[in-house]
């Protein structure tokens, strides 16, 4: 079902923004838009941490809807199947992805769990693939994720 779909990141980036993005990716690539989906995404949609499916759950059940936990582990699966989220393994929680391409830096601060997703540049890029494709590597993208102290 996994298709490619490209969207501008500036749309998703606007208030509301992340909603509509990730259910109009969704619909570009013949998901049905059901209720359960759109609880994960506006939760992600409200979140500036990475965030894993039981907090996910917990926010849901709290507002009065009605999800159980597989259901977000699934939706979870299909919206990082679509590029609509990252899976953070350093904190194992997921956040909204806000553009389907570039390779990106995500550091998450140490203290306040607060997400920042960089661009990485293209010089960097090329340097990290060459390192990897010495190793017989070929990466199709990069994802490099980094635990930060906050110095202010």
């Amino acid at each position: 079902m996994m298709q490619n779909a490209t969207r501008s990141s500036s749309t998703a980036e606007s208030p509301g923004g992340f909603e509509r993005y990730a259910i109009s990716i969704l619909k570009d690539l013949g998901y049905r838009i059901t209720t359960p989906r759109v609880e994960v995404i506006r939760t992600l949609a409200r979140t500036r941490k990475a965030l894993n499916a039981y907090s996910i759950h917990s926010d849901i059940i709290g507002s009065g809807g009605k999800i159980d936990v597989v259901s977000v582990y699934r939706i979870l699966a299909t919206l990082q199947e679509a590029k609509l989220v990252y899976h953070l393994g350093a904190v194992d929680g997921y956040y909204p992805r806000l553009s389907t391409s570039g390779d990106v830096l995500i550091t998450i601060n140490e203290t306040t769990g607060l997400i920042n997703v960089i661009q990485i540049e293209e010089e960097i890029i090329a340097s990290l693939r060459r390192a990897a494709e010495s190793k017989g590597l070929n990466p199709l993208t990069l994802q490099i994720e980094s635990i930060v102290r906050a110095t202010i």
